[in-house]
């Protein structure tokens, strides 16, 4: 048996989906690394890339970002080392349109939405003294959209019907 392969253009979530993912990569790459290895990336990132940083910090007030608490710092390695692999991988799989894309989906979905329970959990209800009501509820607004997302990922991944199996022409 083959398998018949849909075309990209037909299944517009995937297409969502890399944006997604394709989107997702330059913000780890430059944002995300600047909490766990903040001296390597003062010495050899791009300006713009640390005064991005900075301006999130200075406007939202994120005391997470700010504090860097080791609980933290592990999320983030998280993010390199389990979800970022998968960001590289499903972006191909789902232009492929791989059989395998729906467990992987569905593997990163559930690390992102679970590790991002205590992100947003103490940033609605630590009491930080830091923020104003406006930049919690923009900071809280950032994260959750880190965790809305990959859930959707998640229910369509679940739900997902793959490349249909078909038989091979007989040759004559």
């Amino acid at each position: 048996m083959s398998t018949i392969r849909r075309p990209l253009s037909s299944r517009p979530g995937d297409i969502a989906i890399i944006l997604f993912f394709i989107l997702h990569i330059p913000i780890t790459i430059l944002m995300a690394t600047q909490i766990i290895l903040p001296e390597f990336t003062a010495a050899y990132f791009p300006s713009f890339a640390i005064q991005a940083a900075q301006d999130y910090i200075r406007d939202s007030q994120d005391f997470l970002v700010m504090e860097r608490a080791l609980w933290f710092q592990s999320t983030v390695w998280c993010e390199w080392l389990v979800q970022f692999p998968f960001y590289v991988y499903l972006i191909y799989a789902l232009v492929v349109d791989s059989k395998h894309v729906r467990t992987a989906g569905i593997v990163y979905a559930t690390h992102t939405c679970t590790i991002l329970v205590p992100i947003v959990y103490e940033m609605v209800f630590a009491e930080n003294g830091i923020q104003t009501p406006a930049q919690k509820m923009q900071t809280v607004s950032v994260y959750s959209i880190w965790f809305i997302l990959p859930f959707f990922i998640l229910v369509g991944m679940i739900w997902r019907k793959g490349p249909v199996e078909g038989k091979k022409a007989k040759k004559e």
